[in-house]
C-alpha cells in the first residue's frame, strides 16, 4: 500500500500555507536505535529500489479544508492553500475515505515563529560530516555510518543554540535526495538539533543514484521562497566550501542584503580553488557579516 514517506506544512503571510510531501508506494525503512552498520546499509539501499507513487491523484484534507492534487514522476506533490493551517493532515487516494499511512516520526506542521529570526542551513558537511567533495567516500559513510554514529560539527551546533534561544525558526535546505529523509530526522533527533522544515531534492530510483541531474537552482529558488513568502525580518545562513553553498548564498546576499544576518561558512579545504576563492572574495565584501570556520572553533559571543 502507499505510504506518505514525507509531508510538512509551512505557514506563509497572507494567512497562506505551504503544503509538500512525497509519497512512495510502501515504506523503504525505518530507523531504530540498535540498527548495525550493516542493517543501514540495506535500510539506505533499500531505499533506492523503492517506486514511488507517481502521477497519480490525490486529496489533501487539513481541518474542513479539501484539497485535490496530482503526484509528479518521483510522487512529489506541492499546494499553497488558503489558512495558517493546524489541523491534522490527511492524505486520500480516490475513492477511499482511509487516508494513507504517515510513516514519517517528525513534526508536520511548521508555525511561524514568535521571532522575527530565521536560520536556513544546508545538511551534508554543514551539520553532519558527509564528504559530499568526494563521492565514493560519501556513498560509503551514508551507507554504512549509522545516523547516531555519524559525526557532528560541533561550531554550527553553537550557532543553532544561540539562535534557539532568540526563538528562531529553522529550515534545512540540502540537494540530498529524499531517500536520505529517515537517516537525516534519525541523526537530528540524536544529537537534538533544532527540528526544522527539511527541503530535500527529489526521490531517486538506484539507476538515476549515479546520474541524478539534480536541479541546479534548487536550493536558491526554495530559499528565495522562505525570504520572500515566509514573513521573517532576517536570516542566518550556514553552509560550507565542498559544493555550492559559497555561490548560492553570495547570489542571496546580493538580492536581499537587508535580510540577511550573517553567514557562516564551514571550511572544507585545504585551499579554494581560483574560482570559488574569488566567490568567498565577493562574498566577504557584500557588506553581510561572513565567518569562515572550521568545524572546532569557537563561536564569538558578539556573533550572531
Amino acid at each position: 500500500m502507499p505510504v506518505v514517506w514525507q509531508i510538512s506544512v509551512l505557514h506563509l503571510t497572507n494567512q497562506r500555507s505551504l503544503i509538500r510531501g512525497t509519497l512512495l508506494k510502501y515504506a523503504p525503512y525505518h530507523y531504530d536505535k540498535k540498527v548495525s552498520g550493516f542493517r543501514n546499509f540495506l535500510k539506505i539501499g533499500r531505499s533506492y529500489f523503492t517506486a514511488t507513487y507517481a502521477n497519480k491523484e490525490i486529496r489533501v484534507t487539513v481541518g474542513a479544508n479539501e484539497l485535490h492534487s496530482s503526484t509528479d514522476k518521483d510522487g512529489y506533490f506541492e499546494l499553497i492553500a488558503n489558512g495558517g493551517h493546524q489541523d491534522e493532515i490527511k492524505v486520500f487516494l480516490p475513492g477511499s475515505e482511509v487516508p494513507v499511512e504517515h510513516v514519517q516520526d517528525y513534526p508536520l506542521v511548521f508555525q511561524e515563529s514568535l521571532s522575527k529570526l530565521g536560520v536556513i542551513s544546508d545538511i551534508d558537511d554543514t551539520i553532519v560530516v558527509s564528504h559530499t567533495a568526494n563521492f565514493f567516500k560519501r556513498i560509503r559513510t551514508l551507507a554504512f555510518k549509522v545516523p547516531n554514529k555519524r559525526v557532528g560539527i560541533p561550531f554550527t551546533r553553537s550557532v543553532f543554540e544561540k539562535a534557539k534561544k532568540q526563538n528562531a525558526c529553522f529550515f534545512y535546505i540540502s540537494r540530498s535526495e529524499s531517500n536520505l529523509l529517515g537517516a537525516l530526522i534519525a541523526f537530528i533527533r540524536h544529537n537534538g538539533l533544532p527540528k526544522g522544515m527539511i527541503f530535500l531534492t527529489p526521490y531517486l530510483s538506484f539507476l538515476r543514484l549515479f546520474n541524478p541531474k539534480k536541479d541546479v537552482n534548487y536550493k536558491i529558488s526554495h530559499i528565495r521562497f522562505l525570504i520572500e513568502h515566509a514573513g521573517i525580518e532576517r536570516y542566518i545562513l550556514l553552509g560550507d566550501d565542498s559544493q555550492h553553498d559559497v555561490r548560492i548564498y553570495r547570489d542571496v546576499v546580493k538580492l536581499f542584503p537587508d535580510k540577511i544576518q550573517q553567514v557562516y561558512i564551514r571550511k572544507t579545504r585545504q585551499k579554494l580553488s581560483a574560482s570559488r576563492q574569488q566567490m568567498m572574495d565577493d562574498l566577504k565584501s557584500s557588506g553581510v557579516p561572513v565567518t569562515y570556520f572550521s568545524a572546532d572553533d569557537e563561536l564569538d559571543v558578539m556573533e550572531t
